[in-house]
């Protein structure tokens, strides 16, 4: 039978690549709901901090601060969800001896890790730089230096199809991996002993001295 430390170690390996997948699959949505509505032009969206601004651009603007909430949460869940899926991944392989040689093993291996490096490197090199160009193209289109805003708008949108690649390559190697996880655990036969066969027992003391 598996013991309680596994199923412990798989529950938690589950959970967290669920908040992993829903984190990414719901920022993806959201991002694409928000931006598809709030600067569509007949939507009249004006905002009173940005008055010195063109009113053209606050549906822009309200999406995106609204949007930068949002990604910051998602890239919170993730900072908890990877470690935990790689850490209960490798106890698995290595502690309770799921076979590292499994096609199914090596899949998940390879597409989870790949994904975590991936949002790693994002995390290090890409998002910095579009967070420092966002918030000061909102401090200049709040002061109504539209030249100036106008530069780190498009300082920002430069990294923005590498982010959003990021985005996509994560969820593919996730929903890759989840699924070569399924593919693992239900190819994971768990040792019985044969059919009528019983455990020996000891003969009680008592019993044998009779």
């Amino acid at each position: 039978m598996m013991s309680g430390w596994f199923k412990f170690i798989c529950v938690l390996y589950w959970l967290a690549m669920i908040f992993w997948i829903g984190a990414i699959i719901t920022v993806a949505i959201a991002a694409m709901n928000t931006f598809g509505t709030l600067p569509a032009p007949g939507m009249g969206v004006q905002l009173e901090l940005f008055s010195s601004y063109p009113t053209e651009h606050h549906g822009r603007l309200a999406a995106g601060m609204v949007m930068e909430k949002n990604f910051f949460v998602a890239d919170a869940i993730q900072m908890f969800a990877i470690p935990v899926v790689i850490l209960t991944l490798f106890l698995q392989l290595f502690t309770f001896h799921m076979s590292i040689r499994k096609p199914a093993n090596i899949v998940r291996a390879v597409c989870l890790v790949g994904a975590a490096l991936a949002f790693g490197w994002y995390g290090l090199t890409i998002a910095p730089g579009m967070n420092r160009e966002l918030r000061t193209y909102w401090e200049e289109a709040k002061a109504g230096n539209v030249e100036q805003a106008e530069i780190h708008r498009a300082a920002f949108e430069v990294d923005h199809p590498r982010a959003e690649r990021v985005l996509q390559i994560n969820l593919i190697l996730v929903l890759i991996g989840a699924g070569a996880s399924a593919w693992a655990f239900a190819s994971f036969h768990v040792t019985k002993p044969p059919a009528g066969s019983f455990p020996k027992y000891e003969t009680p003391r008592l019993a044998k001295d009779s």
